[in-house]
């Protein structure tokens, strides 16, 4: 029989830390600083979606970590092109930035 669960929160972080250092040993690297584990904590507990969006886009973190209030670059999008799949990440990436800056208390409600 599984062992009951006190803190639920504990148990969602440790599962979002293992999802993203099996996403990318890039991203295991940079979990191992307690810093970046702790800010990574604050919102695996606020966004299932940051999470799944940090895990399909492991470079992310790297970037957010030495300055998080860069928007990513607009995607070039060249005729005949993946359009719809640019458009997609580069929305799911720009979310997630924000919700990282608004849990980490980085922005405030007007910035956001």
């Amino acid at each position: 029989m599984p062992e009951p669960v006190s803190d639920p929160f504990r148990v969602l972080v440790e599962r979002a830390l293992q999802r993203l250092r099996a996403a990318s040993p890039g991203l295991a690297t940079l979990l191992d600083n307690p810093v970046v584990s702790a800010q990574v904590a604050r919102v695996a507990v606020a966004s299932d979606f940051a999470i799944v969006t940090l895990s399909r886009q492991p470079q992310l973190l790297a970037g957010w970590i030495d300055d998080s209030s860069v928007p990513q670059p607009v995607p070039v999008l060249e005729p005949g092109g993946p359009w719809p799949a640019l458009l997609r990440q580069y929305r799911t990436a720009e979310s997630t930035r924000l919700v990282w800056r608004d849990v980490l208390g980085l922005d405030d409600v007007d910035a956001t």
